[in-house]
């Protein structure tokens, strides 16, 4: 059986007495983590002692997790990767010790998925690493019983395996620590955690990995970098002369209207439509809860078409323009006849959605006015 001293095992359990032990990343961790080194001196000793046994004509690594003393956890990794523990052993983070180390209070804290990639980060000079003790396993209840250890932790850099394991392991860490203060280890080509680094690269390149940890992601907030360029969007005038200088238009806006009641405002953005629509082609989908299609909604578009009010409108010039409405606007609206039918935000987006890919339209027009309402069973409710 070899030792940890071994060629092969330098990689994973480090000698106390390598360089690498003396050259932490700071001037503080370094002249103050001699409690430190002698808990690692103990569980190197301990290791060795565990390692030399033989079991099942197969090599066996224990690894010990100790709260000041004694050992209250043994984990062990058997052929094909099966791992177990002492039965009825505590849960917690393997080195959960280094939380104690007041020393280290300003060191940021390496969370990883295994034991063999926290060594290789204590290795590279981060003493106040850390391993969850079921690898990437959902279940981290135990973080609550050891908050106290953890809630004043400046910064937490995560270093789940590179797969979709580690990946979902350091999203559920982000959680529970809190994003803004969480940041992720990206691993070279050829890599997917720690150890692998050190095996490939050596010490030098696992120190360069945690140190490039990139900030985790919080959704809501960016900075200027992770924009696209894309450029000036396409505006369009809204074919009014006094509103053109004030208003410009371009596809994916959402605007809001809102005024006094009974002063235009439905009149007026659907005369707006109608301007874009002849002006530069658009199509749009209308809902109207306020005012209905028939008569209203259509005498507006037919006498913008026409320039004429509807009561000057003959024949001809309502056949045109009902033509042109028939091909540029189409309606979203409830079926009388369908009483299952419920009018919710969810189902308009729908009918949205559906009237883009069905009739290619571009803009719509959600015209609800102080309620949303069901017509059909002739009330409105307040939403």
């Amino acid at each position: 059986m070899e030792g940890l001293g071994s060629s092969r095992w330098r990689g994973v359990c480090p000698e106390p007495s390598s360089p690498s032990w003396r050259n932490g990343r700071s001037a503080v961790a370094r002249n103050s983590a001699k409690a430190t080194r002698q808990r690692f001196n103990r569980f190197s000793s301990a290791v060795a002692t565990e390692y030399s046994i033989k079991v099942f004509a197969h090599s066996l690594m224990a690894v010990l997790s100790a709260s000041g003393s004694p050992w209250f956890n043994r984990k062990y990794r058997g052929p094909q990767k099966r791992f177990r523990q002492d039965p009825g052993a505590p849960r917690s983070f393997w080195n959960e010790d280094c939380l104690r180390d007041a020393s280290l209070a300003n060191e940021p804290l390496v969370i990883t998925e295994g034991e063999p990639d926290a060594l290789a980060a204590i290795q590279a000079g981060f003493l106040r690493s850390v391993s969850v003790p079921d690898g990437a396993g959902p279940n981290l209840d135990f973080l609550g019983e050891i908050w106290s250890l953890l809630k004043d932790v400046p910064q937490v850099i995560l270093a789940g395996d590179g797969d979709e394991p580690g990946r979902k392991l350091n999203a559920e860490l982000a959680r529970r620590f809190g994003a803004a203060r969480c940041s992720w280890i990206v691993y070279v080509d050829g890599t997917k955690d720690l150890n692998d680094i050190l095996r490939l690269r050596g010490e030098a390149a696992v120190a360069e990995a945690i140190r490039s940890a990139r900030p985790y992601p919080i959704k809501g907030l960016y900075r200027l970098s992770d924009y696209p360029d894309i450029g000036v969007p396409v505006t369009y005038e809204t074919g009014f002369r006094c509103l053109n200088p004030h208003l410009l238009l371009w596809r994916g806006e959402f605007i809001v209207v809102t005024g006094i009641p009974g002063h235009g405002k439905s009149q007026f953005v659907i005369e707006l439509l109608c301007s874009l629509a002849l002006a530069h082609g658009h199509r749009s989908v209308i809902a109207s809860f306020e005012m209905r299609i028939m008569p209203y909604v259509r005498d507006v578009l037919r006498e913008h078409y026409c320039n004429k009010q509807a009561k000057d409108l003959a024949l001809a010039d309502k056949q045109a323009a009902d033509q042109w409405i028939e091909k540029t606007f189409c309606f979203i609206d409830q079926d009388p006849r369908e009483e299952q039918e419920e009018a919710t935000i969810d189902w308009l987006i729908e009918k949205a959605s559906d009237a883009a890919l069905r009739h290619q339209r571009e803009l719509a027009l959600v015209q609800c006015g102080r309620s949303w309402g069901d017509r059909r069973r002739g009330y409105h409710s307040q939403r």
